[in-house]
């Protein structure tokens, strides 16, 4: 009896796996810089905006076939938009830093 069970129990495993394997899990980031969801994904090292006049549903679509097609786990929609290229760190970082008597070094160390 404890055998059926535990095979059960793995079937279940690996069906979740493979069922989670070869889908696309999507995430949606409302608010930040624009209101409601802006046109924007992110997917596998891959950013996309809408093309002026596309609809949402359209975005969203196109987005998640891209995401596919490069055999992408994750996708996500909206969120804020990427920095310059030529900020090599966000403005007012020093100040910031200053400020909390931190210097920009001691970042990313633990305390």
């Amino acid at each position: 009896m404890a055998s059926k069970s535990i095979a059960r129990r793995i079937a279940k495993v690996v069906a979740a796996l493979v069922r989670s394997k070869h889908s696309l899990n999507e995430s949606c980031l409302k608010g930040g810089l624009t209101p409601g969801v802006a046109l924007r994904a992110r997917f596998a090292g891959y950013d996309l905006e809408g093309e002026p006049g596309e609809t949402a549903d359209e975005f969203y679509a196109r987005a998640s076939t891209a995401a596919n097609a490069v055999k992408a786990k994750f996708v996500v929609y909206g969120g804020l938009p990427s920095a310059p290229l030529e900020w090599s760190e966000p403005p007012g970082l020093q100040e910031a830093l200053a400020k909390a008597g931190r210097s920009g070094d001691e970042m990313d160390r633990d305390p």
